[in-house]
């Protein structure tokens, strides 16, 4: 029997504001560290302040819930895909 635990890490915010290629390198390292560090059986919860409206539109990429608010922004893309390449799902924005 597998043991579960939980896992949870606390980031500090993606500003709108900053360039492309340092939203890229946050994905990039957030990636690396959920994939290195927590076990895939392990409950993974991530919490911060990613900048990102989920919308209200159901887009297909099944990582939104059903409450999802607002009209989605530049962080969105970058979020729904991390939750979706890693089988996450965005509980609030």
């Amino acid at each position: 029997m597998t043991k579960q635990c939980q896992a949870f890490l606390f980031l500090d915010e993606i500003n709108q504001a900053k360039a492309a290629t340092v939203k890229d390198d946050f994905y990039n390292q957030l990636s690396a560290v959920t994939q290195s560090v927590v076990p895939p059986h392990d409950i993974l919860a991530i919490l911060g302040d990613f900048n990102a409206v989920s919308g209200t539109v159901d887009n297909g990429c099944k990582v939104v819930g059903p409450f999802g608010s607002g009209s989605p922004n530049d962080n969105t893309d970058l979020l729904t895909t991390y939750c979706a390449l890693n089988d996450l799902t965005i509980l609030g924005s």
